[in-house]
C-alpha cells in the first residue's frame, strides 16, 4: 500500500499490476473525513506461463499438467490434445481451475492411468475478445531403462504482451471522455406488472388449451415457492461457429439416450438448412446431417424439444413446428407479432422477433409488437400448438440484451456487449410478480453475445458469443439457502 498526496492521482502507463482499488480521502480537520473509491481495471490480452514444458509419465501411472495463464478481463480456458480435441472432465481426465487474482488463472490436467495413446502434445488455450493464444505441454513416457527419456523441463512463456519503458509522468488529459452506450451503476426497472390481455386474442375458443397452473416438483421449494436463480458460473468453451448469428442447441426433453447426446445448429449463412450431430465430438468437428427445411429461419433463437425442431418462419407472425423424423411442418400464429419489413426487434441486439425458449414447464414464445413496448409471453402446447396463456408485461425489452425462462420464471440479461454485466430482471409467470432483489453477476467473455438460452435438461444456459459456442453452468437457490436469507412462506 501507498500514499500519494494531492487532489489528483495520475497513472501514466498502467499496468495489471496497479489494477485494484483506490480510495481518495479528503479531510479539513473537522470529522468525519470523506471518501471516495475507486475501481482501476487494467485490460490486456491472455497469455500462457508454462511451468514445465515437458511432463513424463510411465505407462499406467498419471500426470499433471500446469499452465498459469494471466488476462483481463479473464479468459476462457480449456485444454486440447494434439491441437484438435478438445478435452473434457472424465474417469481419466480431471480439469481444474483456481483463481489466483484479478487476472491470475492456474490450469491443472490430471491424466490418469496413461497408456499409449495418451503420450504428446497437449494444449492450454485461453481466449478473451481480446485475442486467444495456445500454451504447449509435451507428455512422454519415463523408461527407467533409457536415461533419454528423463528429460530436463523449462518454463515457457506464450503470447506475453510486450510494454515500452515505464514513462514517470504524463500531464493529465485534457479530451473529454468517449461516449459509452452502458452504465455499470444499478438500473431501476420501476414497477412491473402485467397488463389485461386485448380481448381480441381469445377471439377463437378453438385456438386454446388449459393452462396448468402448477409447476413440476423440481421448480419448487416448497408448495408455494419457485426455486430461483442464484449463481451462473464461468463459461465452458465448445467450439467456434462460421457465423456471428446462430443457434446452437439440445433438445430440453429428448425422447431417447441417443437423441439426448445429439446437438444441432442453425445459421443465418443458410436459414433453410437446420444441421443435426450424433454428439460433442461430431459437433467439434463439424459432421453434421442436414435437414432441409421447407420454410426459411428467422432470426437465432430456437429450441429442438421432444424431437421437433421449432422457429419463427422468417419475415411472417408465425412459428413452425419440424419433426426431426416425419419431416412433417405444422405452424402456429403468434398474436400480434412484430415482423418484418417493421423494424420493431426483441432486445438490443436487433436481431430477432421472436424468442422461442424451453423448461421445465414446457414451450414459450417472448416477443413485441408493434402495438406496444412492453414485453408479450405466449405460452403454447408443443404437442397441438395451441395457445395456453398470455402475458402482456409492463416492461420494455429495449432495455435489455437478452431473456430466458427457468421454471416458469422470466430472466433478463442487462447487456451482451460489456463483458461484466447482471441479471436485475425477475418476473414470475406464474405469480404474475416481479422478484426482489435480484442481482445475479453475468460475464460475455467475448463482448458480443448474439443468443442466451437455458436447457431444462441439462440445467445449463447456453449462448453464441462473438462465434463462440459457451455453456454456463448454474446454481439455483435451493431449500437451505431460501431460509437461511429469511424468505418465509406466510
Amino acid at each position: 500500500d501507498s500514499d500519494v498526496e494531492g487532489s489528483s492521482l495520475n497513472m501514466s502507463r498502467v499496468r495489471r499490476e496497479q489494477m485494484g482499488t483506490y480510495i481518495c480521502f479528503a479531510n479539513n480537520g473537522v470529522p468525519p473525513q470523506a471518501s471516495k473509491k475507486f475501481t482501476v481495471e487494467v485490460t490486456f490480452k491472455p497469455f500462457i506461463i508454462a511451468p514445465k514444458d515437458v511432463v513424463g509419465a510411465h505407462n499406467g501411472g498419471f500426470a499433471v499438467l500446469e499452465c498459469f495463464v494471466e488476462s483481463y478481463p479473464p479468459a476462457v480456458t480449456y485444454w486440447m490434445y494434439e491441437d484438435e480435441r478438445i478435452i473434457e472432465n472424465s474417469w481419466k481426465y480431471k480439469i481444474t481451475e483456481e483463481t489466483r487474482n484479478h487476472y491470475t488463472t492456474r490450469m491443472l490436467l490430471n491424466i490418469t492411468d496413461v497408456e499409449h495413446k495418451d503420450y504428446g502434445n497437449y494444449n492450454c488455450v485461453a481466449k478473451s475478445h481480446l485475442g486467444a493464444v495456445k500454451g504447449l505441454i509435451k507428455l512422454h513416457r519415463l523408461d527407467k531403462n533409457d536415461p533419454r527419456s528423463l528429460r530436463g523441463a523449462t518454463s515457457k512463456i506464450y503470447g506475453e504482451p510486450t510494454l515500452s519503458q515505464f514513462e514517470t509522468f504524463c500531464p493529465p488529459c485534457v479530451a473529454q471522455c468517449k461516449k459509452v452506450n452502458y452504465c455499470k451503476g444499478s438500473v431501476n426497472y420501476g414497477p412491473i406488472n402485467t397488463v389485461e390481455a386485448n380481448p381480441a386474442i381469445r377471439w377463437n375458443s378453438k385456438e386454446w388449451t388449459k393452462f396448468n397452473l402448477s409447476r413440476p416438483q423440481q421448480c419448487l421449494i416448497n408448495e408455494r415457492n419457485v426455486i430461483e436463480l442464484m449463481q451462473v458460473g464461468k463459461p465452458v468453451y465448445k467450439r467456434e461457429i462460421d457465423s456471428v448469428y446462430a443457434c446452437w442447441m439440445q433438445d430440453s426433453n429428448p425422447r431417447t439416450s441417443a437423441d439426448a447426446k445429439k446437438y444441432y445448429l442453425t445459421s443465418s449463412k443458410n436459414n433453410k438448412i437446420l444441421l443435426e450431430f450424433a454428439n460433442i465430438e461430431a459437433f467439434r468437428k463439424n459432421e453434421a446431417k442436414k435437414h432441409q427445411l421447407t420454410y426459411p429461419i428467422g432470426g437465432n433463437s430456437q429450441v429442438i424439444y421432444e424431437g421437433c425442431f421449432y422457429y419463427n418462419y422468417d419475415g411472417m407472425n408465425k412459428i413452425i413446428k419440424y419433426d426431426l423424423i416425419s419431416k412433417d411442418s405444422n405452424d402456429m400464429v403468434v398474436p400480434f407479432a412484430a415482423h418484418k419489413p417493421n423494424r420493431k426487434f426483441l432486445y438490443k441486439t436487433e436481431n430477432n422477433y421472436m424468442d422461442i425458449e424451453a423448461d421445465e414447464n414446457g414451450l414459450w414464445v417472448i416477443y413485441t409488437s408493434n402495438d406496444t413496448n412492453n414485453t408479450l409471453v405466449l405460452k403454447f402446447d408443443p404437442n397441438t400448438l395451441l395457445y395456453e396463456n398470455f402475458w402482456n408485461i409492463s416492461f420494455d425489452q429495449q432495455l435489455l440484451g437478452e431473456m430466458f425462462i427457468i421454471c416458469g420464471v422470466l430472466y433478463g440479461v442487462e447487456n451482451v456487449t460489456t463483458t461484466n454485466t447482471k441479471i436485475k430482471f425477475a418476473f414470475d409467470l406464474y405469480t404474475e410478480t416481479a422478484l426482489d432483489e435480484i442481482s445475479i453477476e453475468f460475464t460475455n467473455p467475448f463482448q458480443n453475445n448474439k443468443f442466451i438460452a437455458y436447457n431444462a435438461k441439462y440445467q445449463k444456459i447456453y449462448a453464441l458469443d462473438d462465434r463462440n459456442a459457451i455453456e454456463y453452468p448454474i446454481r439455483m437457490k435451493d431449500s437451505a439457502t431460501h431460509a437461511a436469507t429469511g424468505e418465509s412462506d406466510e
